[in-house]
């Protein structure tokens, strides 16, 4: 039986996560206080037990001037005695349908692993969402921010909210509410990762980063036109990494030759209005995907 789920449903559901994620009893326990809600989570129940489930989370998609409503799926998972029976494709389904009655226009995700863009390819998806990655010694790195001294500050949702508006406005992409960002940066620093806030006179941009040895793996960069050099310089002084590997919308950063353009996110329509969306949109960026 596909049905939402009640609060009571909450112990079985940390245990469906834990056994298809592995992750941490805290990390589970902190989205269920600080993100879950009844009305947004679906599930398959099988002798009176969940043994799929999704959370659909809602943002905005920004289109030119159009906006349409999304539903971003999240940390949709199986039991693995219940795989490759269709069970998620049907919780997908039925979700969807749900979402459309409610006046959502797509459903939006980030797939896991490469194999897993084939898998949401066969519910309905299509690739939407597109960044670049590029990877940097800390001496190019310090090449780039010759001339600058800035250094970084605690960054905060109000200032991440406007560099957010004032980067992404000319971009297609998905938005946030503040209660989104507030969770996203709260998640990010739960995970071990840290943020940083740089503004130099009419230049500004942040970036959530964490490192692993001596590898620096930026997961969100935002930057002002001009602000390379000054959000390298904050970022050099907050991490003494060796590598920089970097994610951000494409044509964000000047290196055109060194970045790498990938699909990053799918789009499911469900509403008649987005039916060519995927199409039409335009290196769509969709960040703080909570992945």
């Amino acid at each position: 039986m596909i049905r939402r789920a009640r609060r009571e449903d909450i112990p079985l559901l940390m245990e469906l996560w834990e056994a298809s994620f592995g992750d941490s009893r805290a990390y589970i326990s902190f989205f269920f206080e600080k993100r879950f809600s009844p009305q947004e989570t679906f599930l398959f129940e099988w002798g009176g037990r969940p043994v799929s489930m999704l959370f659909l989370l809602d943002a905005q998609l920004q289109h030119g001037a159009k906006r349409y409503a999304v539903k971003y799926l999240y940390a949709a998972c199986t039991a693995p005695s219940f795989r490759g029976q269709g069970v998620m494709r049907r919780l997908i389904d039925s979700a969807a349908c749900s979402a459309a009655e409610e006046g959502a226009d797509c459903i939006a995700l980030v797939p896991a692993s490469q194999g897993l863009f084939r898998y949401y390819a066969g519910c309905g998806f299509q690739n939407a969402f597109f960044c670049e990655t590029l990877q940097l010694s800390r001496k190019e790195m310090g090449q780039l921010a010759a001339g600058s001294a800035a250094s970084g500050s605690p960054l905060a949702v109000p200032e991440m909210a406007e560099i957010r508006r004032t980067v992404l406005r000319p971009r297609d992409h998905l938005a946030w509410d503040t209660a989104a960002l507030e969770y996203a940066l709260e998640e990010h620093k739960f995970s071990g990762g840290s943020a940083m806030g740089v503004r130099s006179g009419e230049q500004q941009g942040y970036c959530l980063f964490d490192q692993q040895d001596d590898v620096c793996f930026v997961q969100e960069l935002l930057i002002s036109r001009g602000a390379v050099d000054s959000i390298f310089s904050a970022l050099m002084k907050e991490s003494d990494a060796h590598i920089f590997s970097l994610r951000c919308p494409v044509g964000l950063l000047p290196f055109p030759n060194r970045a790498e353009k990938r699909a990053y996110g799918m789009l499911r329509p469900v509403s008649p209005r987005a039916a060519r969306l995927p199409q039409t949109l335009q290196n769509a960026y969709l960040g703080l995907s909570l992945g």
